[in-house]
């Protein structure tokens, strides 16, 4: 809308106004319910392990991928109950399965 502002959400409580950036879907809740979507599983999130910033105009990707910038927050997890395991309710496009592998073999199969 302009130069030199900012967009922020504008809220009202018992205390009066207050602004807050657009957003708000806490990272744990995103988690669980990817988890659910692509996986068929619910998961309970522990410590954080590891945080990528991916910039698609630095990988192999970048020809389709040139404007993606994103964060990655990998954290250790637990499955609820493993032995009512459901299908995953919304895959993504090209997914085929779902794998558990071994951390030795991740090297072997994974493309950054």
């Amino acid at each position: 809308m302009g130069r030199n502002k900012i967009l922020l959400t504008k809220n009202q409580d018992d205390e009066g106004y207050f602004y807050l950036f657009p957003g708000g879907e806490i990272i744990h809740d995103a988690l669980i319910r990817e988890c659910i979507e692509e996986v068929g599983e619910e998961v309970e999130i522990g410590e954080l392990l590891h945080v990528r910033v991916y910039i698609g105009k630095n990988h192999e990707h970048s020809s389709f991928d040139f404007h993606v910038h994103q964060v990655e927050y990998y954290f250790v997890c637990n499955l609820v109950n493993e032995k009512n395991y459901k299908a995953p309710t919304n895959p993504d496009s090209l997914q085929v399965g779902v794998e558990w592998i071994h951390i030795n073999d991740l090297l072997h199969i994974i493309k950054n």
